[in-house]
């Protein structure tokens, strides 16, 4: 029984400091909603506190019920309370999407009136330099005068060293990392997509420097998106001109295959070793038929 009675008194107790705290609320919010200037504001945040105040009194009005050992089974409060409870809860994800932005006017405000505070002038602040050079220069002198001049030590700033966290496992996969990037964009690996693709084949200027396909590139956007065809430079131009010859060269000088560039170099080298031997075995034939002639 007095077990009974200790803990009916806790809960009495917890009872008590709660409705105390849930009265002071609302007497804060009923004041916030009387109040004129805290009417202009976000409607939904309005909603919210008019039917949380409602809330609260149907809560405290059920407990008030139950204190008395009254049943609330057919009450029509605690439908009203699921009804409020329901409303909050739906109102619960439209306040957290509209929180960044509610946050952001709030601090803009703030910053605007500490800039106020800030930016505004104070006159007793405001002295000469040279004031306040002499009077420094006199206090130095008069301290000189009385006590005598302490000479601090410069105290050099402690170094701590910094722990090296990276493994050589990590460096080595970022320069395979960096190498197989390297690898994607080659024009090799570009030739071999076109060539396996079953995507439509493209067929394109090729362009020596990364920089000016970007920027033609960026260049052809703009001219898609706003419908202007923009002027080039004389210097652009000119640019272009030595890319184009530079595209020519490299068609000239693409032999396709590599494998078979090797060959070609092999049977070059083969034929030129030919070459060699028969103008060394036909340069004394030649001499005799001349000197015999």
């Amino acid at each position: 029984m007095r077990e009974e009675y200790g803990d009916f008194a806790r809960i009495v107790s917890e009872c008590l400091k709660t409705s105390t705290e849930m009265v002071g609320s609302a007497q804060n919010f009923l004041s916030d909603i009387r109040h004129e200037e805290g009417r202009e504001g976000i409607s939904l945040f309005e909603v919210k506190n008019r039917d949380l105040l409602s809330y609260m009194s149907e809560v405290v009005y059920l407990m008030g019920q139950m204190s008395f050992a009254e049943s609330i089974q057919d009450c029509s409060a605690l439908e009203r309370c699921v009804f409020l409870r329901t409303v909050l809860e739906r109102i619960r994800p439209i306040e957290l999407k509209l929180k960044p932005y509610v946050e952001k006017t709030m601090s803009f405000s703030t910053s605007t009136s500490n800039s106020k505070e800030v930016l505004r002038p104070r006159p007793h602040l405001m002295k000469v330099r040279d004031e306040e050079g002499d009077e420094e220069s006199e206090e130095n002198d008069g301290q000189t005068n009385n006590e005598p001049s302490t000479v601090k030590k410069y105290i050099a700033p402690k170094l701590v060293a910094l722990r090296y966290d990276e493994n050589e496992d990590a460096a080595e996969e970022r320069v395979m990392e960096r190498a197989r990037r390297r690898a994607l964009q080659s024009s090799l690996i570009s030739d071999l997509r076109a060539q396996y693709s079953e995507a439509p084949e493209e067929v394109q200027e090729e362009k020596g420097s990364r920089k000016m396909r970007q920027k033609d590139m960026e260049r052809q956007r703009y001219e898609e998106d706003y419908m202007i065809r923009l002027q080039m430079s004389k210097k652009e131009r000119h640019e272009h001109k030595l890319q184009r010859r530079q595209n020519v060269l490299n068609e000239l000088l693409d032999f396709g295959d590599y494998m078979a560039m090797d060959e070609g170099t092999r049977t070059k080298k083969g034929t030129s070793r030919k070459k060699r031997r028969t103008s060394v075995m036909g340069g004394p034939k030649s001499k005799r038929g001349r000197s015999g002639v």
